[in-house]
This record gives structure tokens, sequence and C-alpha cells, in this order.
């Protein structure tokens, strides 16, 4: 059996397998030509039950490596095509309907070009494990209840943790998993009435948050009026630890602390922390002689959350 993982034409395979040795391939490189073996083998696979071939093809993978399938991710994107595939066109040929590929909203931008759209769903590990590909100018959202029904037969039931992006957010499409006991997390849009009434919510009330997981990085570009407050209280943070400052009290910092964050409407997104920390200083008693005295000094930093 072979598996080609180069994203490569097939014209140009022999030239990809020949940094294999023929063992692993069973073959000789050049004998990967595009118009004898592997031409062959795209008939025969065209002709062969395909469902059926990877029903029994990830079900042995599970057995195998005993991969738990709780948590499966879902993406699709269209794949660009350069020529004219003239019976491409959802024709029978051989008892078997063949793929529509056409124009539609090319995920390259190139709407110059067919395509046909690829449907893939892996593990939370990333392994494959359902793909399909379907007609070109297929709309995202109307694949999703079939690539879950397939993925209940797989799994053989419905617990599972199905993830995909907004376009999974159909109420048809979500209320169908419901019904059948799934699962799901995807993305609200912003178009959706549902989007618009929570942030209106937000503004009068502060909901008990609850963290889910945490990833380390940050967003591409803070809020401004967030990057503002940063700003001021690294200011306040620098004036407490002068040597001159008039901010000798916790509460006299604090004040001035909520004072910013109230000002920037970002007290859900930024926090500080007061420490206090004994600093010596020293006055000279005489001539030649002085006196270590220890002082405290009140030190504030800021942390975002």
């Amino acid at each position: 059996m072979w598996v080609i993982i180069a994203r490569t034409p097939l014209y140009s395979v022999a030239q990809w397998a020949a940094r294999f040795h023929p063992l692993l391939l069973g073959c000789q490189p050049q004998q990967l030509n595009d118009d004898r073996i592997i031409g062959r083998f795209l008939d025969r696979l065209f002709d062969a039950d395909r469902s059926a071939l990877l029903t029994v093809f990830v079900l042995r993978m599970i057995e195998t490596f005993a991969i738990c399938p709780q948590e499966l991710h879902n993406d699709s994107t269209s794949i660009t095509l350069t020529g004219h595939y003239e019976k491409a066109d959802g024709r029978s040929m051989r008892g078997r309907r063949t793929l529509r590929v056409t124009w539609g909203h090319n995920k390259d931008h190139r709407f110059d070009l067919k395509e046909p759209l690829w449907i893939l769903t892996v593990t939370e590990e990333g392994v494959p494990l359902y793909f399909k590909v379907a007609d070109g100018n297929t709309e995202d959202s109307r694949t999703h209840w079939q690539t879950w029904q397939a993925l209940r037969s797989l799994v053989g039931h419905p617990r599972f943790l199905y993830v995909a992006d907004c376009k999974l957010c159909s109420r048809s499409t979500l209320r169908a998993i419901h019904t059948e006991k799934g699962r799901f997390v995807t993305i609200l849009p912003q178009t959706k009435k549902e989007n618009s009434q929570f942030r209106s919510w937000l503004g009068s009330h502060s909901p008990d948050w609850q963290q889910v997981a945490s990833y380390p990085g940050r967003l591409k570009e803070d809020p401004p009026e967030l990057i503002r407050a940063v700003g001021e209280l690294q200011e306040l943070k620098a004036k407490v630890e002068g040597p001159r400052s008039r901010l000798k009290s916790r509460e006299g910092i604090a004040e001035r602390a909520d004072r910013i964050l109230s000002q920037r409407g970002v007290q859900r997104w930024l926090r500080y922390r007061i420490e206090e920390s004994q600093v010596p200083s020293y006055r000279q008693q005489r001539r030649g002689a002085l006196e270590r005295r220890h002082g405290g000094a009140v030190r504030s930093s800021c942390s975002t959350r």
C-alpha cells in the first residue's frame, strides 16, 4: 500500500519518490509516473467503495494505535485546480458520480480557477480521522451535519466533542446534533443577534468568569485604552519607587491606581499588586560617622488578566 504525502503534481511524483529507497516504495521510482501506475491506481480507486475502504482503515488505525476519538476538530478548504476538467461536472461515469469541479469562493483568492472542497476531521492530537471531497462552491455550513453523522458511525457513539469554526453555527445543524445527544464547540459569528445581545449585557453586568484554558502569547494588537492604562500604571510605579515620592501609604497608591483603571474602563482586564519592602537609609550623625536606619518604601506592580 502506498501513501503519497507530497503536495506535488502527479507528473513529478517520480522525482519526489527518487529520494527514497526502492524497497520502501515496492518499485523503482521511475515507475511512479502519472499515466501508468499512479493513473491506473486512481482509476481503480474511483471504481472502489471508497467510504467502506476509509471506514476499515480508520477503525484499524484506532485499534492499532489506541487513539481516543473523544475530541474531533473539523475544517474545510478549497483546493485550487488548474485546467478545464470538462468531465468533472457531476455526471455519472462507470456507475459512479463524478465531482463537480467549478468556480466558487476560492480561499486562495484565485477566482479564475476551478475548485473542489476538501473536508478534514482530525483528533485532538492531530491524527486524521475522516476526510471527504465535495463539489466546488459547496457552502461549508451544509457539510457539518453529514460529517457529524459519519463520525458518529466511526466512533460508535455521539458523545464525542465536535469542534469547528463559525460555519458550524447554524441553528438547524446545532439543533440536529443536540437532538442526537451530541456535543459541540464553535464560534458565534458577529452577525448573529445573540452576539450583540451578549455584548450589550456585558456593558451593564459583571459576569462570574471561570477560566477554562490559558495559553501563552498576546493578541496581535491590544485595545488603545488598555495600552494607555498599562503605560499610566508603569508611570505610577516609577513615581512610587522614586526617592522623592509623596505617595507613601498603600491607600493613596491604591486610590491612584483605581482611578486609572476606572477612567480607562479596563477594570476587567488589568489588576495591580502593591508590595511593601524595607529599604535601608543612612543619616550622617557626626563628621565621619553614618547611622543606618531602616525605612519602609511601598512599591507597586501591575499585571494583566
